[in-house]
């Protein structure tokens, strides 16, 4: 069991709230009770329902929320693509992939660096240590092949799959298990089908 679950929030809308509905969703989709009370955060802020087999880890940004499921460790992050990213995220950009970076357009050099981020910050989020020093973490070559599917990396033991939720958005998914994921985008009716 590997499943993404996203949902279009809207601008104006409330991350937190969104993400509670998202992991009751998931939760009862697998026919396991929640309430709010169960919901715990480790040390850095990673969420858990304690005593349970499910393990999953939520993410929003900007219009999107989601919520990845497992039966093992998981970590997720959405980002949104944009310009300003490069100031940032070119701190974590590995020394081998410079050539490769310097050939792409500046449309592709932004798409290039959020999902280079957004992979390191699924892995940070995957191990609960927060993203404290994220660029020493998991050095990984990534080459932009996002175009419309999913693509699975394995780096170690762990495995990588992201995609494009929209032109502007973009996800990564860090699991152990290299199984496919189930991605599902939720309508506002489906999402609030099990309030």
């Amino acid at each position: 069991m590997l499943k993404l679950l996203l949902h279009k929030t809207g601008k104006d809308c409330q991350p937190a709230f969104f993400s509670l509905l998202l992991i009751e969703h998931a939760l009862k989709a697998e026919d396991i009770a929640f309430c709010c009370d169960s919901l715990k955060k480790g040390e850095y802020g990673k969420p858990y329902i304690e005593n349970s087999p499910v393990k999953f880890n939520v993410s929003h940004s900007g219009a999107y929320a989601g919520i990845a499921v497992s039966g093992c460790e998981i970590g997720l992050d959405i980002q949104k693509i944009t310009q300003n990213i490069k100031s940032t995220a070119k701190k974590i950009l590995p020394l081998q992939d410079k050539d490769y970076y310097n050939s792409l357009n500046e449309n592709d050099k932004s798409k290039y660096l959020c999902l280079l981020w957004t992979i390191k910050e699924s892995h940070a989020k995957y191990l609960g240590t927060g993203l404290k020093d994220i660029s020493a973490q998991l050095p990984i070559s990534v080459r932009l092949n996002i175009k419309g599917y999913q693509c699975i990396t394995g780096s170690g033991k762990l495995f990588f799959s992201c995609g494009s939720i929209t032109e502007e958005y973009l996800y990564a998914v860090c699991s152990p298990s290299p199984e496919n994921l189930t991605v599902k985008y939720l309508t506002n009716d489906e999402l609030l089908m099990y309030t």
